[in-house]
């Protein structure tokens, strides 16, 4: 069994966008990688996945990670299929915590 629900959200190229998502945690995690055959971990983004503190949630710091991969801020159609994605990948974790037994 995985120790996290990994997805990837948004792809440009040779760079892509991946959430990783704990099991056991209270904390996500955004990374922007670079490169086709071995990409190389670039930047790294915390998110919280609770949506109580809106300046530190998931879909927030995923938005911050595409500007920082384009330069410039996603376009809505953009925004509209990572939010898709985004809420798959919550759903995921929610049913993989909930099959897991308690240790």
């Amino acid at each position: 069994m995985a120790d996290a629900v990994r997805v990837t959200v948004f792809q440009d190229g040779a760079a892509y966008i991946d959430v990783k998502l704990p099991l056991s945690g209270r904390i996500g995690l955004v990374r922007v990688w670079r490169g086709t055959r071995w990409p190389a971990l670039e930047r790294t983004w915390y998110a919280r996945l609770r949506p109580w503190i809106p300046w530190f949630s998931l879909e927030r710091q995923v938005m911050r990670a595409i500007e920082y991969l384009l330069d410039h801020p996603p376009s809505d159609a953009d925004q509209v299929r990572v939010k898709r994605e985004l809420r798959a990948a919550l759903a995921q974790l929610r049913l993989e915590t909930s099959a897991t037994p308690p240790p």
